[in-house]
């Protein structure tokens, strides 16, 4: 991008300016007509834009007063303000500051302010003072705060601009913009403090300013006790969510770290970086580095912590079969919607009117019309017994047997078995219905999660590995993981990874809503502006695994890690997925850049999306020199919803299903991209299908990402060979 520029208006400047007027302020709050005719005719000399090559993308209106005090004399408003005005004046009133939304976190606000006060200096003689009524963006959303309040908190990412550079608060100006609904018709005013402004240089985007390390972790805890309005100082390597920081909280913070440090950060930086001493090493590497620009976020390894592992880690696994049982209307490419109200014999919402009232996720999902499975044909199992069995051990024995039957109808002995599998649904619902001294062995065994595994094993006369995976969402391919890690060791000859998911009973459910995990709309919205969580989703997937080759698709790396020490227990950390990210490259000597296809994790939260996207793109950076790639992205549950333990499998299930008919991966509910992966991290290297089309994925690769909520995260890298049989795929 162009080095930002601010310069005096001019008169040609007036329709642009205009429009940024209408484009960055709610209609009830555009300057009226003849308040911008007075700047623009009356006192065109204290009026600034800032531009970016040849377009003006930002604006500040200015006037002068003669003493801050006639802001406050009786029955003064906003509609006031240009009667105030004297030309002479030696205070400098700043009106309001306007930038294009896509130019928002560049510090051009802070570029108008500076560039603005030192050209009135020199051009109109001395300034004893600059003060603004300004407003806070974010009260409403804040919940039932009293206004002062909230507006001393800290919180409100627009006072936390000003006083991150300089400003304090003066007072609260009662009912002085009536029009102004979402701050109740109150203003505040604040004072600046000159000496903040005296090195700036006119023309530049922001100040070049050095900081030590020490330097900067005092000035980091001073802004968070001033968020956290705590007088206790923040610890250097604590989550500062253990301080009580919160997302509301991490806005403001955020803002204030930009104007202290004159730097820009993505909306999602305090997730990769959550403690103290992290921000401090990296606003500090920033300014060494580049000055004010502050480079991508992109994860830096010290030398040898990514080495390459043991060579049979290039070994690839093949994929000889898979297995399904998902919702009737998930078809290959685009995928029906498969999103639907809850089957009304699936459960009784007595109890839970009120949370079911307030969000249509609880009663939303992606759910199957195959629980019924005392009624198929299982081998081993009587009808009895499978009345007594959780529907998901039937599922998974179910694809057990189709799998062996398809793909090794005469192997038995040395094949492994995991199952992934998380919810216990089945479980409540027996302790429910079924008094303790009625329940018997049958009723233990049908219910324990546990016993997945191995009663494949058993059924099938498998002596290989035989567990459980449950890390939540990333269960099937942490499983997946494991299940190579054995064949690769020579446990077995073949491995089946097993994975299922119901939805028997609404107390998940509404625990999920309740933790803000849920969509409130019953829709999953990945990428798109208005995501606000996922959808849960019934699904059963399988695959057999094996060394030998012959299969069109193969698994040529994957990874298992951890988030660590992030923002928080359940908060996303992009450095984690960075790596990630690196390690299954590396470990299958694939760069980033050549992968055609990458499926997200992306469960459509507001935050959570663009930290996983801004994690690949800056991984590609650190990766790959090349320009001329095109990857292709998708995210599974927008259509076909979240099947939680089955979730990484789904997707690989998709990805294999695609390639077969040649079918664009789409996202037919994405609308408007999210505003956080912000300009900046488009590119068009990255693409977002959300029409059918063609698009094989022959003789190339895809890479798919599973996350669990308490951090256990995974990735597989999958080669497709055009010149090898495809594996089938089995359905129930």
């Amino acid at each position: 991008m162009p080095e930002p520029k601010v310069r005096q208006a001019v008169r040609g400047d007036a329709i642009n300016v205009r429009k940024i007027d209408h484009l960055t302020w709610p209609e009830n709050l555009w300057l009226k007509d003849k308040d911008f005719q007075f700047y623009f005719e009356s006192y065109l000399e204290g009026q600034f834009v800032v531009e970016c090559g040849d377009r003006v993308v930002g604006c500040l209106f200015t006037q002068r007063l003669d003493n801050e005090s006639t802001l406050l004399d009786d029955g003064k408003t906003s509609s006031d303000f240009t009667s105030l005005h004297q030309g002479e004046g030696k205070v400098i009133q700043l009106i309001r500051i306007s930038v294009l939304p896509q130019y928002e976190g560049l510090g051009l606000s802070h570029a108008l302010i500076e560039g603005s006060l030192e050209h009135l200096k020199k051009q109109q003689g001395s300034i004893e003072k600059v003060v603004a009524v300004t407003r806070c963006s974010q009260f409403k959303a804040a919940g039932a705060y009293p206004y002062d309040d909230y507006v001393y908190s800290g919180r409100d990412p627009t006072i936390a601009f000003h006083v991150g550079r300089g400003a304090e608060v003066v007072k609260i100006l009662h009912n002085f913009r009536l029009e102004d609904t979402q701050n109740d018709g109150h203003g505040v005013l604040i004072r600046y403090s000159l000496k903040t402004n005296t090195d700036s240089n006119f023309d530049q985007s922001t100040s070049q300013l050095q900081f030590s390390r020490d330097d900067a972790e005092s000035r980091i805890k001073d802004a968070v006790r001033r968020i956290a309005q705590s007088s206790e100082e923040p610890a250097l390597d604590e989550p500062l969510i253990e301080y009580g920081l919160d997302s509301i909280d991490f806005s403001g913070l955020k803002a204030s770290l930009e104007n202290i440090f004159s730097i820009s950060l993505e909306a999602t930086f305090l997730f990769s970086y959550p403690t103290v001493q992290q921000i401090a090493a990296y606003v500090v590497d920033q300014n060494k580095n580049t000055g004010s620009k502050a480079k991508a976020l992109e994860v830096e390894l010290p030398d040898g912590s990514l080495t390459k592992r043991s060579p049979n880690y290039s070994e690839a696994i093949w994929i000889i079969d898979t297995a399904e049982r998902l919702p009737a209307a998930i078809e290959v490419g685009g995928f029906k919607e498969a999103v639907s109200h809850v089957p009304l014999n699936r459960w009784d919402p007595t109890g839970f009117e009120e949370v079911i009232a307030q969000q249509s996720g609880v009663t939303s999902g992606s759910f199957g019309i195959f629980l019924h499975l005392h009624e198929c044909d299982i081998h081993g199992i009587s009808q009895k017994e499978a009345l007594q069995t959780d529907p998901q051990q039937l599922l998974i024995i179910e694809n057990a047997q189709n799998l062996k039957r398809a793909s090794c109808p005469k192997h038995d002995g040395e094949i492994g078995v995991a199952a992934a599998v998380s919810n216990f649904d089945f479980a409540v619902l027996q302790q429910k219905i079924k008094p303790v001294e009625s329940q018997t062995h049958s009723t233990l065994i049908g219910s324990d999660l546990s016993v997945c595994c191995g009663k494949v094993s058993y059924l099938l006369n498998f002596n290989g590995p035989s567990y459980v995976v449950n890390t939540a969402c990333s269960s099937s391919l942490v499983a997946t993981n494991a299940a190579m890690h054995c064949l690769r060791n020579f446990e077995c000859q073949l491995h089946f990874v097993l994975s299922a998911s119901t939805i028997l009973s609404p107390h998940v459910m509404v625990a999920y809503a309740k933790m803000g995990m849920l969509s409130i709309d019953g829709r999953c919205q990945s990428f798109d502006q208005q995501a606000n969580g996922y959808v849960r989703a019934e699904a059963s997937v399988g695959v057999n695994l094996g060394m030998a080759s012959g299969s069109g698709v193969a698994i040529v790396a994957s990874s298992v890690q951890q988030d660590g020490r992030s923002a928080g227990l359940t908060a996303p950390n992009g450095i984690a997925q960075q790596k990630l990210l690196l390690r299954t490259s590396m470990d299958a000597d694939v760069p980033l850049s050549d992968i055609q296809h990458q499926e997200m994790h992306a469960t459509g939260t507001p935050l959570g999306d663009p930290i996983e996207y801004q994690a690949f793109k800056q991984a590609l950076r650190s990766s790959s020199h090349e320009m001329g790639f095109i990857i292709s992205v998708s995210g599974t549950k927008a259509i076909a919803g979240h099947g939680e333990p089955c979730a990484g499998l789904s997707s690989t299930l998709r990805i294999i299903k695609s390639s077969l008919k040649a079918k664009k991966i789409v996202n037919n509910r994405l609308r408007s991209m999210n505003k956080h992966f912000g300009p900046d991290m488009m590119g068009s290297n990255l693409i977002f299908p959300t029409v059918n089309g063609s698009a094989a994925l022959s003789s190339s690769y895809a890479g798919i990402n599973s996350f669990a909520f308490q951090g256990t995260i995974a990735r597989l890298l999958l080669k497709f060979d055009k010149g090898n049989e495809r594996p089938a795929t089995r359905k129930a």
